[in-house]
């Protein structure tokens, strides 16, 4: 069995990676090692890489240098086996899509190690995943798209498992036992914690703790980290504690040689280095509950707060399990849905004068996957000239077309109308001036087809006329759509199970341009997940007399309002 191990050739391999590679060759696996650099020339594919990075708009750059990773990654890789990657800031998420999507044809699986994402860090630290930074709110859009379009997100403790858990994410736990420490014996003097002065590293929970222990001392490393709190450093945020201590705190970068216990703080690392030299020195060790290092090492003692640390220093042990060896899952088949959407239904809805029909139509009729039926909506008299242009497309290469006319009652009536009256077994919505890439019906149909979970497959889209870009967004979640709706068109192909006979289109939001947000807000809310094709299928018409072009700010704070209630 082959495992390829990819790592960003700009950034060193995580031991967190490191560790399970190591298992697996352990195991018996071939591991090779790719290093990814996503600065070189990128190779030509669906479509060129580079040309389409330079039109992202509004898109963070960690959305870019993932899209450049996957067009770096993928050439490197076989047709069957594990390909390795870390969860650091999302950076394989466009590659997880992209695998994702082509499952049926694909043997290659994606594995994300966990370990050293900003979701896992936040949740520990603040229990939170609130940001006021758009690009660390991207890092975590992508972190979590990383996750969820994984084959499988393996993690090294129960802390991770825990943690991925609070936002859906199932996690595998694999650990293997690296020998024995001492144990706690009698009261300490001396703690040392080597890393970061941090928050996630402890360092608030050893200076509580030894303010309410009289003649313990603490040293830590000399590293600093920004908090996430307060201006500065963590080591400056707590200046008041440390200042009330005085020479009970202070700063080494290496353990002083009359240590009675190391304290680790960071539950996300193996501190491989400083363990092995406690071993080496029968020096106790305390780490926190569901750590990494409380996972692979016996003997240890293990803290949830300030009261076991207390406790611990005073020289009590607390009770811990033997390490269980959980090694590296075994390979499953995956599961397809070859069947669905073999016949797509493409609902058009026509209001007055539509003077770019006619090449919409035409992207319809050019498709390399032909649709089952189109079913044209006719909202209100239409012009003259609209009616020809339907009249002149009675084939649209061999689909059914159907052409229903309701009074103006708006796009809301319009879409549940074809919803209604639809024949396929998957249905795409599209506008009247908008255009579907010629590979649009058959990369969003295999994307449904590779993920069976999924109800919904939307794509990016290319905004052209008064306005050109393409604006990158991440796929539509409860967290994702109680912000923003990232399907900036309403073209995304639905699985007509998910319908049934409720979801349907609100017609009282179809004139503030919120109502697809409120739509896909409540296919989620139904229990539908979504998936992404990271490429831009749909091309997006802006002109003056579009609905989105003059929308005031008040009709998207509506549109939010109405997709978290659903959401929440």
């Amino acid at each position: 069995m082959q495992a390829h191990v990819l790592t960003s050739a700009i950034g060193s391999t995580s031991e967190a990676l490191e560790g399970v590679a190591s298992m697996m060759l352990d195991d018996g696996w071939d591991i090779e090692r790719h290093a990814v650099d996503v600065e070189r020339q990128i190779p030509r594919r669906d479509r060129d890489y580079d040309s389409t990075a330079a039109a992202f708009q509004h898109t963070p750059q960690a959305l870019i240098e993932s899209w450049r990773f996957a067009a770096s990654a993928l050439p490197l890789l076989g047709d069957d086996g594990v390909v390795l990657v870390d969860d650091r800031s999302g950076l394989a998420g466009i590659l997880a899509l992209d695998m994702a999507n082509h499952r049926v044809e694909s043997n290659l699986l994606l594995w994300t190690v966990a370990g050293y994402s900003n979701v896992l860090r936040r949740l520990r630290i603040g229990e939170s995943l609130a940001t006021i930074d758009d690009e660390m709110e991207s890092i975590l859009d992508w972190e979590i798209t990383q996750y969820r379009f994984s084959d499988r997100v393996i993690c090294r403790s129960d802390l991770e498992v825990e943690l991925l858990a609070e936002v859906g994410v199932d996690a595998t736990l694999v650990s293997h036992s690296r020998g024995t420490l001492m144990p706690v014996h009698g009261e300490s003097r001396l703690i040392y914690v080597p890393g970061a002065v941090s928050r996630l590293n402890a360092f608030p929970e050893v200076l509580r703790t030894i303010a309410d222990t009289p003649d313990v001392s603490a040293v830590f490393g000399t590293e600093d980290d920004h908090d996430e709190y307060w201006k500065g450093t963590t080591w400056e945020a707590f200046g008041g504690p440390r200042h009330r201590l005085g020479d009970r705190v202070g700063r080494s970068p290496a353990m002083p040689t009359d240590t009675d216990l190391v304290v680790l703080g960071d539950p996300f690392a193996d501190h491989d280095e400083i363990v092995r030299q406690c071993a080496d020195r029968s020096i106790s060790v305390a780490a926190p509950k569901g750590s990494v290092v409380a996972q692979i090492w016996d003997g240890i003692a293990v803290w949830g707060n300030e009261d076991d640390l207390a406790r611990i220093v005073d020289g009590e042990r607390s009770a811990v399990l033997p390490v269980a060896h959980r090694g590296i899952p075994a390979l499953t088949d995956r599961t397809t849905a070859p069947q669905r959407a073999s016949r797509i239904t493409v609902g058009i809805p026509v209001y007055g004068d539509a003077p770019y029909l006619g090449e919409l139509i035409e992207s319809v009729m050019n498709q390399t996957t032909s649709a089952h039926e189109v079913i044209i909506v006719m909202d209100g008299s239409p012009s003259a000239g609209t009616r020809e242009t339907i009249s002149e497309c009675g084939g649209i290469d061999g689909a059914k077309l159907t052409v229903l006319e309701q009074p103006n009652r708006g796009v809301c009536v319009a879409r549940n109308a074809m919803l209604d009256a639809m024949t396929g077994d998957a249905v795409l919505l599209i506008d009247q001036d908008d255009v579907l890439d010629t590979r649009a019906l058959e990369l969003l149909a295999d994307a449904l087809r590779s993920n069976p979970r999924h109800a919904v497959v939307a794509s990016w889209t290319e905004f052209f006329g008064e306005y050109n870009a393409i604006e990158a967004k991440p796929p539509f979640d409860r967290r994702v759509g109680s912000r923003e709706n990232p399907i900036v068109s309403t073209a995304a192909l639905i699985d007509r199970s998910a319908l049934g006979t409720d979801v349907r289109f609100e017609p009282d939001l179809a004139f503030l341009y919120c109502e697809d947000w409120n739509f896909w807000a409540e296919l989620v809310a139904d229990g539908s997940s979504f998936g992404l094709v990271p490429r831009p299928l749909v091309r997006h018409r802006v002109h003056k007399a579009s609905g989105g072009f003059s929308r005031e700010d008040l009709a998207l704070v509506v549109g939010r309002d109405r997709a978290r209630r659903k959401l929440s």
